[in-house]
């Protein structure tokens, strides 16, 4: 708990100092004339935007369970949503959440379909991003294209090496993955070796239920495209909040330079430079929205846009992640 509360106060005073710098740069006298006229249902329309996306999420979730055979309440998902949220938006690259994604998962699906689950929602992921890599690149690629391009070449294609890699040895071939762990339990644990073949059988049976359950989920292609359109809702969803921002201060978003904008930003936030990428996103906002926003108000919807997605996360996620962590401490005690 220390290292999270370290994480959490890092991540929300670099956030803030950006943003609090932001605005003393920019804010003058026409960004009251601004504020004055601004639209407070196309703000809670962004609020209630990003609430859709969580919704979509936990949907999404609900119904990849379902195509391995097990059944999740939508209350259950939109909790490990949220809790999973929160540690994401506090620790570097926002990995932290998937641990607790897989860990609630696996209270109902077990260790390792909670594993192909979470990596099948990552896969799903990627495969919109790849998709979307093409208008990025022509919308932004002379302000991305640093130094030599065949870098980012190699980059691309290690990076979709190692996906597949991962589904290579994890589904394909797991007798490869459970060679790999006996062959490090038996070389680094000190127990005894009984107790080491226990944990090996349990290890080796839950990364057989991994590769069935993602061989599964993919087999089934209706799941698996429904999957695929519903990642693409959720991240429309979120991609619509700097918009409905936009209109709230009377002002005509540019939708696709606007959705792209951000697919950029959000893969500029997975470098693990602070903990929830803060600071990150608001510099990138700064640099890629002053093309639509006045310099007089980008403070304010910058401030307003993290609030609606990154604050939110942070006190509703943090709210349903207390409960979390004293369920498991009770079941701990319990033990």
């Amino acid at each position: 708990m220390n290292r999270l509360n370290k994480f959490l106060i890092i991540s929300v005073a670099i956030s803030i100092g950006v943003i609090l710098a932001i605005l003393a740069l920019t804010t003058d006298v026409d960004s009251m004339k601004y504020i004055s006229h601004a639209s407070p249902f196309f703000v809670l329309l962004a609020f209630a935007a990003h609430f859709l996306s969580i919704l979509t999420i936990s949907l999404k979730l609900k119904l990849l369970a379902r195509s391995i055979g097990y059944r999740i309440t939508v209350k259950k998902a939109i909790e490990i949503t949220l809790a999973s949220g929160f540690l994401a938006a506090i620790t570097p690259s926002q990995m932290g959440g998937e641990p607790l994604r897989i860990k609630m998962l696996a209270d109902d699906v077990g260790g390792g379909n909670a594993t192909a689950l979470v990596f099948a929602e990552r896969i799903m992921d990627v495969i919109f991003f790849v998709t979307a890599a093409p208008a990025i690149f022509i919308l932004f690629g002379g302000m991305i294209m640093i130094g030599n391009p065949y870098l980012y070449i190699a980059g691309g294609a290690l990076f979709v090496f190692l996906i597949w890699l991962v589904i290579w040895v994890g589904v394909i071939r797991p007798q490869i993955l459970k060679r790999l762990a006996r062959w490090l339990l038996m070389r680094l644990s000190s127990k005894e070796r009984a107790k080491i073949e226990r944990v090996l059988r349990k290890i080796e049976r839950e990364i057989d239920n991994f590769s069935s359950g993602f061989k599964t989920l993919v087999k089934k292609r209706a799941y698996f495209t429904a999957g695929i359109l519903l990642t693409a809702l959720l991240w429309m969803f979120d991609f619509a909040v700097p918009c409905l921002l936009m209109m709230a201060f009377g002002i005509q978003p540019a939708w696709m330079y606007a959705i792209f904008a951000q697919i950029l930003i959000t893969l500029i936030a997975l470098i693990p430079l602070t903990p929830g990428a803060s600071g990150v996103y608001e510099l990138s906002a700064l640099a890629f929205f002053t093309r639509l926003v006045p310099l007089s108000i980008i403070g304010i919807f910058i401030f307003l846009w993290r609030l609606s997605t990154y604050y939110f996360n942070l006190v509703v996620g943090g709210m349903v992640s207390i409960n979390v962590i004293k369920n498991y401490g009770r079941e701990e005690d319990g033990d």
